[in-house]
């Protein structure tokens, strides 16, 4: 694979990645793009296909909020389809090839609407006027090589619990048959469906395996045991073996959390996830 660089601009990426001049050409939908690299090589066809990326959002003083690598386990990918005009970023894809690096400048409402769902700009980006997109078309793939991909990421949960277990010198946990590694051992089933047709006062807080923090219950919240759907597959499992006042620390395994798509740019597709969890009192 040959790639060629743009004088200057992959090394000092941050700096020209900033610079909206005669580098950047405007794109119909509104943002600005400038190639920093390109590859010779690979010449993709109009067709539909999904790309593996690497990314990179930060504000126009290079303060990085959001990376593909340590926010979403390197398993970024979208579906481009030609037909379909898509959001900017999806729009610059149609135009590139696998192998291609760009720095986009994308107005800051128009990217928190399409990449976040979100009517709002956050505190930090308030002063800005774009948002800095850096990518890299790491991998063009085809419908079976996405399908292989998927596999390789679902055998690799176990791995990724294990690790977590080892780093963290956790050797008392008990994996029910659900695959839930219950935290501290094994659950008491003495008090299993104490809880049914209850309403009751819990909280928890949901990590991925990496310690950030990516959910909270609202204060106070509370939950009807008999009403499914209103959590975590995997939450409304557990609470089944906890009575009032238990607390407890779980990892779930991904097709009892988000599964095969993951949640939007937070929680990445065959992700297992920590749970600590309490239940505060019965309610009614």
């Amino acid at each position: 694979m040959k790639s060629r660089i743009l004088l200057g601009t992959f090394i000092f990426l941050i700096f020209s990645c900033g610079r909206k001049n005669e580098l950047y050409t405007k794109h119909e939908k509104g943002f600005y793009y400038h190639l920093l690299a390109f590859n010779t090589d690979v010449k993709k066809d109009n067709t539909h296909f999904i790309a593996l990326l690497d990314l990179n959002y930060s504000t126009q003083n290079d303060s990085v909020f959001w990376n593909s690598k340590s926010d979403y386990d390197d398993k970024y990918f979208m579906n481009i389809d030609p037909e379909k005009t898509g959001n900017c970023i999806e729009a610059y894809l149609q135009m590139a090839n696998e192998g291609d690096s760009a720095c986009l400048l994308i107005p800051k409402e128009t990217f928190f609407k399409q990449q976040f769902s979100s009517p709002r700009v956050p505190e930090f980006a308030k002063a800005d006027s774009v948002v800095k997109v850096y990518l890299k078309i790491k991998t063009i793939f085809n419908t079976s090589r996405v399908d292989s991909l998927i596999t390789e990421w679902a055998l690799n949960e176990t791995k990724l619990i294990k690790n977590y277990l080892q780093k963290n010198n956790i050797t008392e946990y008990y994996k029910d048959s659900l695959n839930v590694y219950w935290l501290g051992g094994k659950p008491d089933v003495s008090v299993v469906n104490q809880l049914k047709n209850k309403t009751i006062s819990m909280s928890y807080k949901g990590y991925l395996l990496n310690g950030k923090q990516f959910d909270e219950s609202p204060y106070n919240w509370q939950v009807n045991t008999s009403t499914p759907d209103q959590m975590l597959k995997g939450l409304n499992y557990v609470i089944k073996f906890l009575n009032t006042g238990q607390n407890t620390k779980i990892i779930l395994p991904s097709y009892l959390a988000f599964g095969e798509l993951g949640a939007g740019n937070i929680i990445p597709p065959y992700t297992p996830l920590l749970y600590e969890i309490n239940i505060n009192n019965i309610v009614n």
